[in-house]
C-alpha cells in the first residue's frame, strides 16, 4: 500500500461566527434548564439543519428526546420525547429530511425508526420487541440506506438495509484470508460507500495481539477494498493500532485515526494517495478521540489539544494545509448575556464528535460559562 507523509502546517486561525443552538442550566436557551447533552454528537446536514438527542430530568426520571433546529429557524423545536426507560442512540439524518435513530431499553434494541422532519411522520423500520438483540447503526444516506451491526446470541453480524430489504455481509467467526474474524466494529456509510473495521483472532479474545483491518465496500457493486492493516495483521505495516474512529465520503475518500510508535496519527486518502496528515507533536500536541470528521469536499475536522490550548484543527483539501479553529475563551453575546466557551473541571473542551457539512458549517458539543456561575453544557453552531 503506497503511503506518503506530508508536513504542511499553518498557525493561522480561521474565523467563524458562533451561535448557541441550545444550552442548559438557569442560562438555558431553546431547551429546559434540566436537560443534559452528556457525550452526544450533534449532526448538521448540508442545508444547515441541526439535530441532536438530549436527556431531560422530569420528577427524578430521565427522558430522552430529539431536538431540531432548521437552518431558517432561530429557536428550533423538540421533535419527540420517548417514554420513560427508553434511550435514543445512533441519531443521523440526510438532506432529504429523513432522520434515523434506534431506541433501546437497558439490555436490547426495541426498534429502529425513520422520521421525516418536514411532515413529522414516523416509520418503524425494524420492530424488535420480541427479540433479544442490540443494533448499532451507521449514518443514513440520501436514498434511505444504512448499515448496522447487530449483536444476537453472543455474535455480531454486519448487514445493510437498502430501504426495502436486509442483506447480511459477514459475521464474527467468518474467515477472511484464512484468519477468523473475532470482532466487528460499528460501520459508517456515506453515499454508496461503507467503511468498517474487523479484528482477527480466537472468538472471545480481546488481546492487543489481535490483528486489525479497515475496509471500504461499495454497497451497490459489492466490491470490497482493504485500506489499512495493523502490524499484528501485516508485519510490514507501521500501524500499531487502528482506532474505532473512521469516516468515508461519497467520493470514496476516507480518513481514520491510528497509532504509530505510541503517537496518534491522522491517516487519509483525500488526494488519491494514502497520507499521514499529521502526527501528535506536530500540528497537535494531542489528538482526541471522536475524531476525525470528513465532508464531501475532502476537508477534515479533528478534535485536539494544541501547544497553547484546546480547539479544532481543520485540514483544507484545496490548500493542503491545516488551520486552527480557536474555541477556548470565545464569547457569544445573546439576550444581554455574555457566554464564554470554557473547559470543564477535567480540562475537556469538547464532547462527542463535531460534525461538518459540505458548506463548512460545524456543530459542536461544549461547555459554557456566564460570569462567575458554574459551567454548563451547550450546543454551538459555527458558520464560516
Amino acid at each position: 500500500m503506497k503511503s506518503i507523509a506530508i508536513l504542511l502546517f499553518s498557525i493561522k486561525a480561521i474565523a467563524f461566527d458562533l451561535s448557541i443552538v441550545a444550552a442548559n442550566s438557569k442560562h438555558n436557551i431553546n431547551l429546559p434548564m434540566r436537560v443534559f447533552y452528556t457525550d452526544i454528537s450533534p449532526k448538521i446536514n448540508n442545508h444547515g439543519d441541526i439535530v441532536f438527542q438530549f436527556i431531560g430530568l422530569e420528577n427524578s426520571y430521565a427522558e430522552y428526546g430529539i431536538f431540531l433546529q432548521k437552518y431558517n429557524e432561530s429557536r428550533g423545536r423538540i421533535l419527540e420525547v420517548l417514554p420513560k426507560n427508553e434511550v435514543i442512540s445512533d441519531l443521523s439524518f440526510n438532506d432529504n429530511g429523513s432522520l434515523l435513530y434506534s431506541v433501546h431499553d437497558n439490555s436490547r434494541t426495541l426498534r429502529v425508526v425513520k422520521r421525516n422532519i418536514n411532515d413529522d411522520t414516523n416509520q418503524t423500520v425494524f420492530n424488535l420487541d420480541d427479540q433479544l438483540t442490540t443494533l448499532q447503526l451507521s449514518s443514513l444516506n440520501e436514498v434511505g440506506s444504512f448499515m448496522y451491526r447487530d449483536f444476537t446470541d453472543n455474535k455480531r453480524t454486519l448487514s445493510l438495509y437498502d430501504g426495502s430489504q436486509v442483506s447480511s455481509w459477514l459475521k464474527e467467526s467468518d474467515f477472511i484470508n484464512k484468519r477468523q474474524v473475532n470482532y466487528i466494529h460499528s460501520p459508517e456509510l456515506k453515499g454508496e460507500y461503507a467503511i468498517y473495521k474487523l479484528r482477527y483472532g480466537k472468538i472471545g479474545s480481546y488481546s492487543k495481539s489481535d490483528g486489525q483491518e479497515l475496509y471500504i465496500r461499495n454497497i451497490q457493486t459489492g466490491r470490497v477494498k482493504l485500506i489499512a492493516s495493523s502490524r499484528n495483521r501485516n508485519p510490514s505495516s507501521k500501524l500499531a493500532n487502528i482506532s474505532n474512529h473512521f469516516m468515508v465520503n461519497s467520493h470514496k475518500e476516507y480518513v481514520y485515526l491510528a497509532k504509530i510508535d505510541n503517537k496518534r496519527v491522522i491517516k487519509s486518502n483525500v488526494h488519491g494517495i494514502v497520507q499521514t496528515l499529521t502526527t501528535e507533536g506536530d500540528f497537535f500536541k494531542k489528538i482526541d478521540s471522536f475524531s476525525p470528521t470528513l465532508n464531501d469536499n475532502g476537508d477534515i475536522l479533528v478534535r485536539g489539544q494544541f501547544f497553547d490550548g484546546y480547539g479544532l484543527g481543520l485540514y483544507k483539501k484545496d490548500l493542503k494545509k491545516w488551520k486552527r479553529i480557536k474555541l477556548s475563551g470565545r464569547v457569544i453575546k445573546l439576550k444581554n448575556k455574555i457566554y464564554t466557551i470554557v473547559r470543564n473541571g477535567q480540562g475537556l473542551l469538547l464532547k462527542g464528535r463535531p460534525d461538518m457539512n459540505n458548506r463548512g458549517q460545524i456543530v459542536i458539543n461544549t461547555y459554557l460559562k456566564v460570569k462567575d456561575d458554574p459551567r454548563f453544557e451547550g450546543i454551538i453552531r459555527l458558520d464560516p
